[in-house]
């Protein structure tokens, strides 16, 4: 999502999981979905291939929260060798 506020992204992240969460595929265990997202308001994040990385590791971030939940990586501790604010 390019050119949104962090709240519009937490929202529509948000929006996604419930969404997915409301559907019905027969199944006794409900849709999860675990969502992991960018605001791309840093100036080492100076291009997509490090945009994907950011929000790739916000998803892991999220299942390993305990999944079905949306993470937004500028909001993570970036301590991990992944880094890519510094």
């Amino acid at each position: 999502m390019h050119g949104g506020s962090s709240q519009s992204a937490a929202q529509t992240a948000e929006a996604i999981r419930l969404a997915a969460s409301a559907i019905d595929i027969g199944q006794a265990e409900p849709v999860t979905v675990s969502i992991g997202y960018v605001i791309c308001d840093n100036p080492k994040i100076d291009n997509y291939e490090k945009w994907i990385d950011c929000a790739d590791e916000a998803v892991y971030e999220a299942k390993h929260q305990g999944r079905n939940r949306a993470v937004c990586w500028n909001d993570m501790n970036h301590t991990a060798k992944g880094d890519h604010s510094k």
